[in-house]
């Protein structure tokens, strides 16, 4: 999705794709790395379509933060 992906892609799809990934990560005690990874693939990125991703999960990622921390 970060690379444009998608056709029509809407912000409740990233973040229904972003915890189901944390809900798979949680099962297999892999929260930090995944939410790690997840920060690398969006960060970096200017293009439009890694921005809207990181504004979609916005919350969900800070919400996650705290509690890695």
């Amino acid at each position: 999705m970060s690379e444009g992906w998608g056709y029509e892609v809407t912000s409740a799809d990233v973040v229904e794709a972003y915890d189901r990934g944390m809900d798979a990560a949680s099962s297999l005690n892999q929260v930090d790395a995944v939410y790690s990874r997840i920060r690398q693939l969006i960060d970096p990125k200017e293009n439009a379509a890694a921005s809207f991703v990181r504004q979609s999960l916005q919350a969900s990622m800070d919400a996650q933060a705290s509690r890695i921390k």
